[in-house]
């Protein structure tokens, strides 16, 4: 049998098996949500999201970028070596930051206990951080059964301590409380499956490491900020602008849009990221595996983001209440970016593989000031949600389009190779979303496109 078939294969099981987990996990997150949102509000989960956010900026930076470079390595004893040195950053920089956070630096103006708030973000700084690490060593081991596994496992911790802090009448802190039990059920269950030790006190090892691994540290990390910040730049700006109950209602969409990129996308970038890997340290192009990833993302995402342009709205409503028809306005707008999100999930990690972190810092720059432009201007200007998100949303996906003719170019790929199975694929989109909604229409179960 022809290897390429066979890795292929390889990669399919894979991703099936770690989709598998995600698909369960969200299936009691998704069942779940309806049920948390009525007990504890959109402001709660708002109030969540921003914490969250907080947390993935932080993690950008607390391992110094050096995270990915784990996948890179290739000796088994410096992988070792070098997870205990990222272990050991990312506490000692999550402590100094929960530091900062009990002396009340970034807390004015919140409303919480400050050391509550302060521990609570500290531990979550922590457990995110780990677990990424550990997601990239047992994504290295390929050990996808383990991490088949974590979804549902968080999901079920959550759900379970989520529904008895509700019940009990816990609202103010419960929820909180729930997701972080989460976190640290989920790292415990991934560090049965790790190397032994944890700490690295040696200072050689960290001088060893910088210097090997510098192009990380020097352009890893800052992009990784960036793009971090970039990310989390929505979130902030509607928590400034237009309040933690609007920043719920938002969540509540990025949750549901959320779905098909945690299920396919995200399931797929873990193995793409493990697979180019090995065939760049077999010193192969990874160009045309590359492109053939993004040509399968683009088809199993035209289903889930048509359906969701068509009657996101209506399923929002169903499932939270008429209430949350704010969220489904949001969400219907934002599928364009869940779609080149999807795209770009599914090779997550390109750019390190083929040693171009600046091309992340470089796109993550031009979106964070098209964003908070579009941002100034739908909140400054027209006072209006809806315009703030379409603008953030065009702007992302212009930068993606550019950001990947660049990576294809650089991989030896000509450019009309994506863009002419990419614009196919968002010309059915508008064409199925258009004949959908007007049928929809018709039948009165809508009534506006």
């Amino acid at each position: 049998m022809d290897l390429k078939k066979i890795s292929l294969s390889r990669n399919i099981k894979n991703v099936g098996k770690i989709s598998f987990g995600t698909i369960l996990g969200q299936v009691i997150s998704i069942v779940t949500l309806p049920i948390f949102t009525r007990i504890y509000g959109p402001a709660v989960i708002g109030n969540w999201a921003l914490f969250y956010s907080l947390a993935i900026i932080v993690r950008s930076f607390s391992d110094l970028g050096l995270t990915n470079a784990i996948m890179m390595e290739k000796s088994e004893q410096l992988a070792r070596n070098l997870y205990k040195v990222v272990s050991t950053l990312s506490i000692i920089i999550s402590l100094i930051i929960g530091i900062c956070l009990y002396n009340g630096l970034f807390l004015s103006g919140l409303g919480f206990n400050q050391i509550f708030l302060a521990v609570m973000l500290t531990v979550l700084f922590f457990t995110l951080q780990q677990i990424q690490i550990s997601y990239t060593w047992l994504n290295r081991k390929k050990q996808y059964n383990v991490l088949m596994k974590n979804p549902i496992l968080n999901n079920t911790v959550v759900t379970i301590f989520a529904l008895f802090f509700g019940l009990c009448g816990y609202i103010e802190y419960g929820y909180y409380i729930s997701l972080i039990l989460g976190q640290i059920v989920t790292l415990f269950h991934m560090k049965r499956f790790l190397p032994k030790g944890f700490f690295c006190f040696e200072i050689s090892e960290y001088k060893d490491f910088f210097k090997r691994h510098r192009q990380f540290v020097f352009y890893q990390m800052p992009s990784n900020i960036i793009m971090q910040f970039k990310g989390q730049l929505p979130t902030i700006f509607i928590s400034m602008f237009f309040g933690s109950s609007m920043l719920g209602y938002y969540s509540v969409a990025m949750r549901v849009l959320g779905m098909p990129i945690t299920l396919l996308a995200n399931s797929i970038g873990k193995v793409f990221f493990q697979s180019a890997s090995e065939i760049k340290r077999r010193g192969e192009q990874v160009g045309e595996f590359t492109l053939r990833i993004q040509k399968k993302a683009m088809k199993f995402s035209l289903l889930p983001m048509v359906l969701l342009l068509c009657i996101g709205d209506v399923v929002v409503m169903i499932l939270f209440g008429a209430e949350f028809k704010i969220s489904g306005n949001i969400l219907r707008i934002m599928t364009l970016y869940g779609f080149f999100l999807f795209l770009s999930m599914s090779v997550n990690g390109i750019a390190t593989v083929i040693d171009k972190q600046q091309y992340l810092m470089v796109s993550g720059i031009f979106q964070i000031v098209g964003i908070s432009f579009g941002f100034w201007v739908g909140a400054s200007i027209f006072n209006n949600i809806y315009i703030s998100i379409f603008a953030f949303c065009l702007v992302f996906v212009i930068i993606q389009i550019i950001y990947f003719c660049t990576i294809f170019k650089q991989t030896n790929i000509k450019i009309n190779r994506y863009l002419i199975p990419l614009i196919f694929s968002l010309i059915i989109l508008l064409l199925s979303y258009s004949l959908i909604r007007l049928l929809l229409m018709i039948l009165g179960i809508v009534n506006t496109m």
